[in-house]
């Protein structure tokens, strides 16, 4: 009888210590599918009368997130374009300074702004990057390169691993002010390469299926030296869609810009922008857009919330026809708050059953 009695005395510990470690696991899996996605956000200024017509920056996400998409915008789009808007991957530098290859998700987002046209009333010009970021540990970057001929236009693309979908992606020139990005987004596979802009050929706006690659199209204005372009794709094994926008860009330097907006209950993880005619227009706006529509431009600096749809925006340098413009943003279902109050749930019933276990020795 005295022995039977030490041995539950003994026991008490014992499941408190296991408990508490059952509790602290949980948690542990919960926090992920609890967190908030945020947006990040950085910016600078750019002085056309001191030959500081552009300018750079990238920013990183609150540790233990990963940057899925990103981008670019300006207070002056009529005067500049997006030089560059890629994955970064914080100590590990930008995407330029990594190997050709799989590797794991970014942590940040660079971008970079061309301010091309002097304006002599006010010479200043702000630019803003934003990296859009989540929980998401199984998160991949699919990295590749392609040499650009000197006075030429081309187009790559980077294709996600068998199994998984694309949430995002981005490019970096060699040169942020020489070569100019004029499309940078996602594509479909329907039976072949699909870039955002064909694939709805004949649609004003939707909601369709998740994209498998990034596409990219940038203008080389050297004309002596080829260059060498870095593209990126992040990608992973989740459920997700596109919506796509669209909207007229009237021509004679005219510029304009849409936002797609992922429907409620679904978070943004990333998004680009496409046009039909890549030797007239120019990409002026290549990122997230907030609540009620408001523009990277006009976000602080700082962490802010997650956005709410893709915002692109062309200049239609073309006498001749006025220009679409399609931005399209990829959407996931929110982190999943059923997982999340079930395993708070779990928590407390095991809490419980610690305090059952003092009670009853």
């Amino acid at each position: 009888m005295l022995r039977s009695q030490s041995r539950s005395n003994r026991s008490g510990p014992y499941l408190w210590g296991v408990h508490v470690f059952l509790i602290v696991l949980v948690q542990f899996l919960a926090w992920p599918a609890c967190a908030e996605p945020l947006t990040a956000i950085s910016g600078g200024a750019l002085q056309s009368e001191t030959g500081l017509d552009f300018g750079y920056t990238n920013v990183q996400c609150p540790q233990g997130m990963v940057a899925l998409g990103g981008g670019v915008d300006s207070d002056r789009r009529s005067m500049g374009l997006v030089a560059a808007s890629a994955p970064h991957f914080g100590t590990g530098g930008s995407l330029r300074s990594q190997s050709l290859g799989t590797t794991s998700a970014p942590t940040g987002w660079y971008g970079a702004f061309h301010y091309e046209y002097e304006n002599e009333t006010d010479p200043f010009l702000y630019y803003k990057v934003a990296a859009v970021c989540v929980e998401l540990s199984s998160a991949v970057t699919v990295i590749e390169s392609f040499d650009l001929a000197a006075d030429s236009t081309g187009t790559h693309w980077v294709a996600c691993p068998n199994g998984t979908v694309a949430l995002g992606g981005g490019v970096h020139p060699l040169s942020v002010r020489w070569q100019k990005v004029v499309s940078s987004g996602p594509y479909y596979d329907h039976g072949g390469d699909e870039r955002l802009f064909t694939h709805f050929d004949h649609v004003q706006e939707g909601t369709w299926d998740a994209p498998i690659g990034w596409r990219v199209t940038v203008r080389n204005e050297v004309a002596t030296s080829q260059a060498d372009i870095r593209v990126a794709v992040v990608c992973a094994d989740v459920e997700a869609e596109s919506v796509i926008n669209n909207i007229l860009v009237p021509k004679g330097g005219g510029v304009e810009g849409a936002t797609a907006t992922c429907p409620e209950g679904s978070v943004v993880t990333g998004g680009g922008a496409d046009s039909p005619e890549y030797s007239v227009e120019t990409l002026v706006t290549n990122g997230p857009a907030f609540a009620g529509g408001t523009a990277l431009a006009d976000q602080a600096s700082g962490e802010q919330a997650a956005p709410t749809g893709w915002r692109g925006a062309i200049r239609n340098d073309g006498p001749d026809f006025d220009l679409p413009v399609r931005p399209g943003v990829i959407c996931v279902p929110e982190p999943t708050s059923t997982w999340c109050f079930a395993a708070m749930w779990l928590a407390l019933l095991l809490l419980s059953s610690v305090r059952k276990a003092d009670t009853h020795p």
